[in-house]
């Protein structure tokens, strides 16, 4: 043994030799736990319920934007829209249509909500729409009809409210046609005075100008209204789940092999710091801080009635009972 060796002996530090016997004397007992652990994990997902995840995503679109031409303010404004429309998907009005449009199983509206995760996607303009279930089919029904019932109520909010800021111009509309048609019939009658016709005709013109004023008025506030409202489309459909979601075997027993071995070693070296007795040479050095100057061997059950003898011939062995 070198100088430097002795020295970490001397000082306690524990080398990768030490470290290896550790392991060897230790083996089975990391074993075992490893594969208790393993076993655990296998068992573990044997009992396990399977369910099974689809999902769906749906592109948000601001007003008045489109995918060539998008700014920076644009695309943060798309992204509040996205962030809004995740709340009201997990809302009632929503979850409670979807439950009413699935005939079986029979859901409810807080049974959906339950198995529902809406996700905005990080950066981007996509909605992820998943529900969890215990059969995959059904799972893909639910997230369906969620977005074909969400896409419907966003359509039916926003064109409501062009109606009603539509209607008064278009009642204004129908009122000037209703006056156009009744001066036409009066003038096609010929009971009239040349004065009454010219004056019938002069107000049947400015009624013609202040409709078309009208209609141009209409039409710009339609455009402008529509361009208001966000678009909702489905980019991608619901997907149909071939493997549970909650079962990975792969990553489960991995995860319960690593966690085994580092038990298993983990409490080999405990054991081996409780343990105080005196095995090796190099645990006499480590206690009295000394050199070994001899080793008394270990002899079997065979040696326990003889004794060695430097006088026999070829220092044979010789039994005890006969001296």
């Amino acid at each position: 043994m070198n100088d430097s060796t002795e020295q970490q002996v001397l000082e306690g530090e524990i080398s990768l030799s030490d470290i290896w016997n550790t392991v060897q004397r230790r083996f089975l007992l990391i074993i075992l736990v490893l594969v208790v652990f393993i076993a655990g994990s296998i068992l573990h997902l044997q009992n396990i319920t399977e369910t099974f995840q689809s999902t769906v995503v749906l592109l948000i679109q601001s007003p008045n934007n489109s995918m060539q031409n998008i700014g920076y303010m644009d695309y943060y404004a798309s992204e509040q829209w996205t962030q809004t429309y995740a709340e009201m998907i997990k809302g009632d009005p929503v979850t409670k249509e979807t439950a009413k449009r699935i005939p079986y199983p029979k859901f409810s509206a807080s049974k959906i909500q339950d198995g529902l995760t809406v996700e905005a996607v990080r950066n981007t303009l996509l909605l992820k729409i998943s529900f969890t279930y215990t059969q995959g089919i059904y799972a893909k029904k639910v997230v369906d009809t969620i977005s074909e019932v969400f896409i419907e109520k966003t359509s039916e909010l926003y064109e409501s409210n062009i109606k009603a800021s539509t209607k008064k111009l278009e009642r204004n509309i129908q009122d000037i046609e209703s006056q156009i048609e009744t001066i036409q019939k009066a003038l096609s009658e010929n009971i009239l005075t040349q004065s009454e016709i010219t004056l019938k005709q002069n107000k049947l013109k400015g009624l013609y100008d202040l409709k078309s004023i009208l209609d141009e008025n209409l039409q710009r506030q339609i455009i402008a209204e529509q361009q208001l409202i966000p678009s909702v489309k489905v980019y991608q459909e619901g997907t149909l789940p071939t493997s549970a979601s909650n079962k990975k075997v792969n990553l489960t027993v991995s995860i319960a092999g690593v966690l085994g071995l580092f038990v298993g070693l983990l409490l080999a070296f405990l054991l081996e710091y409780l343990d105080d007795t005196i095995k090796t040479e190099e645990d006499i050095k480590k206690i009295t801080n000394q050199r070994v100057l001899g080793i008394i061997p270990r002899f079997g059950q065979k040696a326990e009635n003889s004794y060695y003898s430097p006088y026999s011939t070829g220092y044979g062995k010789y039994n005890k009972k006969h001296g």
